[in-house]
């Protein structure tokens, strides 16, 4: 099933929260663990010349694609399942990797699995920095969502903090 997604035009879709940062200010640097994390993260996914890095404008999530060490693109209304779709439209090869916060991993999930997004969210993640969500998504008709892996942080050293 797998490679007959890819076939269909299928985008892999691979969700990264951002590192650890300092809460003061709201959107502080990254920690030195936060640095950490994104370094790790961005050596375990391992991109290739057809992935796409894409960060929500917030300091955390652009310091955490810096660690990529590849070009990306800073997009604002993430959260909006338009913006997604429309980023996923014009992919066409390689990983679309999205380097943003947990409000807009749940927008994300819940856009790829069919809830509508005028409706009060029933549910949401609660995930470690730096974890991995991804999943494989086919535009359709009709529209498939595959979910590969959720709040992955086998690739960081130690227990994760709490969020």
């Amino acid at each position: 099933m797998r490679e007959d997604l890819r076939q269909m035009d299928a985008v892999p879709v691979v969700l990264v929260r951002h590192g650890e940062h300092e809460r003061v200010p709201r959107d502080g640097p990254l920690t030195e663990r936060g640095t950490a994390q994104a370094g790790a993260t961005a050596e375990a996914l391992a991109l290739g010349p057809d992935d796409v890095v894409v960060a929500s404008p917030e300091l955390r999530t652009r310091q955490t694609a810096l660690a990529f060490g590849c070009t990306f693109w800073v997009v604002e209304d993430l959260a909006d399942p338009g913006t997604v779709e429309r980023l996923i439209g014009r992919h066409t090869a390689g990983r679309l990797v999205l380097c943003v916060d947990t409000e807009v991993i749940d927008a994300v999930l819940r856009w790829a699995f069919g809830v509508a997004s005028g409706t009060e969210p029933t549910a949401g993640t609660d995930l470690a920095h730096c974890s991995v969500t991804e999943l494989v998504y086919r535009p359709g008709p009709p529209p498939y969502t595959l979910l590969r892996r959720v709040g992955d942080v086998s690739h960081l050293a130690g227990p994760p903090r709490s969020p």
